[in-house]
């Protein structure tokens, strides 16, 4: 929640896609139960495998995804959550370290 509001641009990443997805909706029940309404202090989709919330007063974008070797290449994050990590691999490390090098305060968080 403190990068939402704080406009970071975060990647969370789990091994499996119910925890993918369960993460996704702690988060969107968190901002409810502040207060946040939906479509109107923020926007979330809610596809499979998908999930993301942006918080438009903050300019915070979260994006919960599941793990692969090429996952994220290209693309740039300001805070990397590593979920699940006991299930990280060599090839999912090789393709992710990079998503935050660009950010001016590259985090990187194993859970």
């Amino acid at each position: 929640l403190w990068g939402l509001h704080n406009g970071l641009n975060i990647l969370h990443t789990a091994h499996r896609i119910s925890t993918s997805h369960s993460s996704f909706e702690k988060v969107k029940r968190y901002l409810e139960k502040m207060g946040y309404v939906d479509g109107e202090h923020f926007s979330s989709i809610r596809a499979k495998g998908q999930e993301r919330i942006e918080l438009f007063d903050g300019g915070g974008i979260v994006q919960f995804r599941t793990r692969t070797s090429n996952g994220g290449l290209g693309e740039g994050f300001d805070l990397l959550v590593i979920d699940e990590a006991q299930e990280y691999t060599t090839e999912q490390e090789s393709a992710l370290k990079y998503t935050v090098t660009d950010s001016s305060n590259p985090i990187t968080i194993m859970c």
